[in-house]
């Protein structure tokens, strides 16, 4: 374990250490990016700093990948200075209780703007795409050449609730347009903003929250050749803030195992900096944490 101090928090990395890599890809659930609390002052302020700054001066990804981004968040709200952000259309979901509809996006946050080729927000779960049930959130896509890699990275975060049935039904739909429509094609075929690139790119990483865990993601991959669900830790936090479940995945699709890291990146960092604990970080900031990959 190596203990990094930062300005505002502090930062534990698990599972290993820093390392140089070619693509370093964060991934993690931001908890309503954009909704303000009438118990917490400027609180919807102080989750952009945490989520946007702090992870671009500290952690500093070359592409994160935030879930559960809310109406009230702009293109411009979200952009570190240097940095390049992109933001998708807001898909109706629900909220923890399913009481009510609601509307959440996905946005990618990129160091490098050179890097990104095209990012493509799917429409209709994907061109020629006909697997039923649909998928209520269908991924974001950013096209990405970095390093020794050109890669799709997708964004996801499966339906909630006591739903697991749906949330592997769209699991399977979702590699299934990977897999059948995304690879086989030219990216400019899938969306004008792909310039210059004729070929298909058949590597692929789906990263996010799927709400399942690895081994029932690895029950849909283990007979789908070129798939690898890759090994994680718990990412995700109970009431108590307590790490409790692995719910924040990668997915790899054309890309040797043997390059990849997968580590926790734990803040407990506290936007209401009472208590430095991480009951306080599950209360004020988010019930996940980050999660990080490092193609090598």
């Amino acid at each position: 374990m190596h203990l990094i101090l930062t300005a505002i928090g502090v930062f534990f990395i698990l599972n290993g250490h820093l390392r140089a890599a070619d693509l370093e890809i964060l991934s993690t659930n931001t908890l309503h990016l954009g909704n303000n609390s009438s118990k917490i002052h400027n609180y919807a302020q102080n989750k952009y700093d945490y989520f946007l700054k702090e992870i671009a001066t500290t952690i500093k990804p070359d592409v994160a990948l935030f879930q559960e981004v809310m109406p009230s968040v702009t293109v411009n709200s979200v952009t570190p200075l240097n940095y390049a952000a992109f933001l998708s259309n807001h898909f109706k979901g629900f909220n923890a209780k399913n009481s009510r509809a609601y509307v959440e996006a996905y946005l990618f946050v990129v160091e490098d703007p050179n890097s990104v080729i095209c990012h493509v927000t799917l429409q209709n779960f994907g061109p020629g795409l006909s697997t039923i049930p649909k998928v209520m959130r269908p991924p974001d896509l950013l096209l990405v050449n970095k390093g020794s890699y050109q890669l799709w990275i997708a964004n996801f975060h499966a339906i909630w609730g006591n739903r697991v049935g749906e949330r592997i039904s769209e699991l399977n739909t979702v590699l299934d347009y990977i897999t059948n429509d995304l690879i086989t094609k030219s990216p400019i075929s899938i969306d004008n903003s792909c310039k210059g690139i004729a070929a298909p790119v058949t590597s692929v990483v789906l990263a996010g929250d799927f709400n399942l865990s690895l081994k029932q993601i690895e029950d849909q991959t283990k007979n789908r050749p070129g798939w690898k669900a890759l090994q994680d830790e718990y990412s995700t936090l109970n009431p108590k803030g307590i790490l409790s479940s692995s719910y924040d995945h990668f997915l790899i699709f054309n890309i040797d195992p043997k390059r990849t890291d997968v580590e926790v990146v734990l803040s407990c960092d506290i936007i209401n900096t009472s208590s430095p604990k991480c009951s306080s970080y599950r209360n004020n900031t988010s019930d996940h944490i980050g999660v990080m990959l490092r193609l090598k």
